[in-house]
């Protein structure tokens, strides 16, 4: 299979051994062929590996089937589900399910993913939802991390959620990352008096960006984003909007790429970068719930104010050379994906 087929979970033979892409990180730079850094979990000894990739490799695709199945019980240390048409039942070890098991609900379908006859892996919906069955109950005169509390989810599993979510409350989990992302977002810009608006998602021409290639829609394209539309009624008085738009680029693949993805774009009136900047800062706190972010096994420490630097010294520091005293179009494209931006991760 064409290395541009690979994204996180596909599985790979590689050296003769099953494994499952958990981070595909790519990078596409201006010119040159993209780069695709992969890494990968063998499934069965748990042995992680890394290898780096570009446009036109090919890697050695397993044969798999997906089968859907229905969650049932659990019994002692497996989890029993029903295969829907043939009703029968199969038990998956609690080490298997992993985290997983925070967001199963009797009567749950989710995808397994087998191997010879062997469930090898299994995937749940990105998003539930879910029952607060327990939450904290709020004080106003909070002034440590305001933005969240800790709420108990019907399946017993604990997450941190914006103040304003009370018991009986369903809210819709992220089963990637355990938070309750959507909801956090909306209510962060809510509380800050941001309207939520919904911009068209076919349109009669794009905003001219050399490296983003539309999709066709008839006559007309899918939206690549929302921001000619939010500028729109940002001019008509519209001081403070945020949304959550579906998004669409052709050839865009990888951890941080998809040809159809939801992007979240706000403005707001007489702001500058650097206020815009804080935004985030206190919009990724506010979500996470708290000072450290867990991601991938790093724990990063997210209390303001983030590091910053320029465009300037972050190719000074990490490809060598000045873009401000003599640019050259061709390395900054190529230097970015390879040298800059793996500094940052």
């Amino acid at each position: 299979m064409e290395i541009s087929d690979v994204h996180k979970n596909t599985k790979l033979i590689i050296d003769g051994g099953l494994y499952v892409v958990e981070d595909a990180e790519f990078m596409k730079p201006g010119k040159g062929r993209s780069v695709y850094r992969l890494k990968m979990r063998n499934l069965k000894d748990g042995k992680i590996i890394e290898r780096t990739y570009r446009s036109g490799d090919s890697v050695e695709g397993a044969t798999m089937s997906s089968q859907d199945k229905q969650y049932l019980y659990r019994d002692a240390d497996h989890y029993v589900f029903m295969d829907g048409k043939t009703f029968e039942q199969v038990l998956v070890a609690e080490d298997l399910v992993g985290d997983r098991k925070n967001y199963l609900l009797e009567g749950m379908t989710v995808t397994m993913q087998m191997h010879d006859d062997e469930v090898i892996d299994m995937t749940l919906p990105n998003t539930v939802e879910l029952r607060v069955v327990e939450s904290e109950v709020s004080s106003k005169g909070a002034t440590i991390n305001p933005q969240s509390k800790a709420s108990v989810l019907e399946t017993g599993y604990t997450v941190e959620t914006p103040q304003f979510i009370k018991e009986g409350d369903t809210i819709r989990v992220d089963t990637r990352t355990g938070t309750a992302v959507i909801d956090g977002i909306r209510g962060f810009f809510r509380e800050r008096d941001f309207i939520e608006v919904e911009t068209p998602v076919r349109v009669p021409s794009i905003a001219p960006e050399v490296y983003i290639e539309p999709l066709e829609s008839g006559d007309w394209f899918l939206a690549t984003s929302p921001e000619l539309h939010m500028k729109r009624l940002l001019a008509a008085g519209y001081e403070r909007i945020f949304q959550l738009s579906r998004c669409f680029r052709r050839g865009e693949r990888g951890r941080l790429h998809n040809p159809e993805f939801t992007m979240l774009e706000w403005y707001r009136a007489d702001a500058d970068y650097q206020d815009i900047i804080s935004d985030a800062e206190d919009l990724v706190r506010a979500v996470t719930g708290s000072a450290i972010l867990s991601y991938q096994g790093t724990d990063i420490d997210i209390t303001s104010p983030w590091p910053r630097i320029t465009v300037r010294d972050a190719y000074l520091n990490n490809a060598g050379w000045d873009p401000v005293a003599s640019y050259n179009d061709e390395r900054f494209d190529t230097d970015f994906p390879e040298k800059v931006q793996p500094s940052f991760a």
